[in-house]
């Protein structure tokens, strides 16, 4: 007989996530594009991704972890 794990954990751990990455991205919406600046690149990191704006500054959004501010320009 087969033994079936239990997802709950799984799925609510990705849920988690996923709520904290929406949350990071309306933070960048709120703070930088609403103010008019704009995306000029999108790079993948081992924590998650990293935005560039047009003025030269840098917003990281990671799994499961607050965005910090990388550099402004």
């Amino acid at each position: 007989m087969m033994d079936c794990k239990d997802y709950d954990d799984d799925i609510d751990r990705i849920d988690k996530e996923l709520t904290d990455l929406k949350s990071q991205i309306a933070a960048l919406q709120k703070a930088k594009i609403d103010a008019g600046k704009y995306i000029t690149s999108v790079d993948k990191t081992d924590k998650g991704l990293t935005f560039t704006l047009n003025d030269g500054s840098s917003y990281e959004v990671t799994n499961g972890v607050d965005g910090e501010k990388r550099r402004e320009g």
